[in-house]
C-alpha cells in the first residue's frame, strides 16, 4: 500500500498514518482505522470508532480477504463488566454456520444476535434466522477477548471500545464480513432498569 494515492472512482487522496487512514476529497474528510489488512473501521473526525447500529457496522471489508491474523490497532483498557451488557447486530452467516452447525435449508444471508453478558458470568445468545434460538452459557474475559461457552460452541469476541466488539477466531484472528454485513457487534445503551 502507497502512502499517498487516489481514491478509485472519485477525485481526492488518502494516506496513513500509523493504524489511521485519511481520505479526502472535494473539501470533506473520512477517518478510518485500520484493523488489519482486511477491515477497516469508520472514525469520528476526532477520531474514535463510530459505532453504528445493528443493521449497519460502519466498518469496510475487503472483499477477497488475505489470510491476516494480526490486529493492527491499540485496543482501549480493558473494563470489566460490573452490570449488565446487551450486545447486537447483523453478520453473514457463512462462517457461523458452519462454527454452530446451522442448518439453512432456505437460503438466508444473515444471522441477527442479541447477546446479553450478566455480571455473574453467564449469558444469554439469541440468534435468529428463521426461527430465533434461545440459548444459556456463560463468558470470560482476558485481554479485551471476551470468551462465549454456550450449547457446546465457543465464540470470541474482541473488545474494540466500549461500544464496539469484534468477532474472531484463535485460528483466524479478526472474522472479515461481506459486502452487506460486518462482523461487529455493538452494545445498546442501557435500558434504565
Amino acid at each position: 500500500m502507497k502512502e499517498e494515492g487516489s481514491i478509485a472512482g472519485s477525485k481526492g487522496t488518502w494516506k496513513m498514518d500509523g493504524d489511521i487512514c485519511t481520505l479526502t476529497s472535494k473539501g470533506k474528510t473520512l477517518y478510518l482505522l485500520k484493523l488489519n489488512d482486511n477491515i477497516f473501521q469508520i472514525l469520528s473526525s476526532d477520531k474514535k470508532i463510530l459505532k453504528g447500529g445493528e443493521g449497519y457496522a460502519n466498518t469496510l471489508n475487503r472483499t477477497s480477504p488475505v489470510a491476516d491474523k494480526t490486529i493492527d490497532f491499540t485496543l482501549p483498557k480493558q473494563d470489566m463488566v460490573t452490570k449488565e451488557m446487551i450486545l447486537s447486530g447483523r453478520t453473514p452467516l457463512i462462517p457461523f454456520d458452519k462454527l454452530l452447525d446451522i442448518r439453512d435449508k432456505e437460503d438466508h444471508d444473515k444471522l441477527k444476535w442479541l447477546i446479553e453478558f450478566h455480571v455473574d458470568g453467564t449469558l444469554d445468545v439469541r440468534k435468529i434466522l428463521e426461527h430465533p434460538y434461545d440459548y444459556k452459557g456463560t463468558w470470560t474475559v482476558s485481554n479485551n477477548i471476551y470468551k462465549l461457552d454456550f450449547d457446546n460452541h465457543t465464540l470470541y469476541l474482541l473488545k474494540a471500545s466500549d461500544d464496539v466488539y469484534y468477532f474472531m477466531t484463535k485460528e483466524d484472528g479478526l472474522l472479515v464480513g461481506g459486502k452487506d454485513f460486518g462482523m461487529t457487534l455493538i452494545r445498546r445503551p442501557p435500558s434504565g432498569r
